[in-house]
């Protein structure tokens, strides 16, 4: 479970992508603590099978 969201939480804050953080947002969370709020909070509700989570992707034309 841990590796999943690390990767997802490396994949979505890699700065080359997201031109050094100015196109990445969130909702009641910050990046520098996603990966442990994420895993506290599924743990808290037992909620530690199945899926694990999803991002979204918006693309934007050139």
């Amino acid at each position: 479970m841990a590796m999943y969201f690390a990767n997802a939480i490396s994949y979505i804050t890699d700065e080359e992508k997201m031109q050094k953080g100015s196109l990445m947002g969130s909702y009641n969370c910050n990046a520098d603590t996603a990966l442990q709020e994420k895993l506290s909070s599924k743990r808290k509700y037992g909620k530690t099978d199945k899926r694990q989570g999803c991002h979204f992707i918006i693309s934007f034309k050139e």
